[in-house]
């Protein structure tokens, strides 16, 4: 993470089986696609980047096979987000994504088009707010109450 790049280790022999550093930044939460790209949370710093909303974090597709990275949120400037640690990433079934805005104590959770369809911001007082380090969304179906005994 401190070297700003992506690897792929074996698991058995700890190996370095792949890496590559690119245009993120303290990135992290990795996940591999089934079509095989990744993607990544990119704290992303403040930092003269190009590619990048300057000082807000990102979500980041990265395709090994083509060398192509994509910024898949925010689409522009009108929805920054940052925190300079954690936040997470979850690509629900839906094909929505949700986000975790640790330093900000939000929550989100974008359409396939960018759009907010909700979110929640745990406000403490009106200077601070919670840390939440990570969220996930589960389908219903994981809660089976005919299990739960008290």
């Amino acid at each position: 993470r401190q070297m700003h790049m992506l690897a792929i280790l074996d698991r058995t022999s700890g190996a370095l089986k792949w890496h590559h550093s690119g245009s993120w930044i303290r990135q992290h939460d990795p996940d591999i696609t089934e079509q095989g790209t990744i993607e990544v949370f990119n704290n992303n710093p403040p930092v003269d980047n190009e590619m990048f909303l300057e000082g807000g974090s990102t979500i980041v597709g990265y395709d090994p096979a083509s060398g192509v990275a994509e910024k898949l949120y925010p689409l522009d400037d009108s929805q920054p987000f940052y925190t300079d640690i954690m936040g997470t990433h979850q690509r629900l079934n839906n094909g929505n994504r949700l986000i975790t805005e640790s330093r900000a104590g939000r929550l989100f959770e974008i359409d396939g088009n960018g759009k907010i369809v909700w979110e929640y911001i745990g406000a403490y007082d009106e200077t601070h707010s919670l840390l939440f380090e990570d969220a996930i969304r589960y389908e219903k179906s994981f809660f089976n109450d005919t299990q739960w005994q008290c």
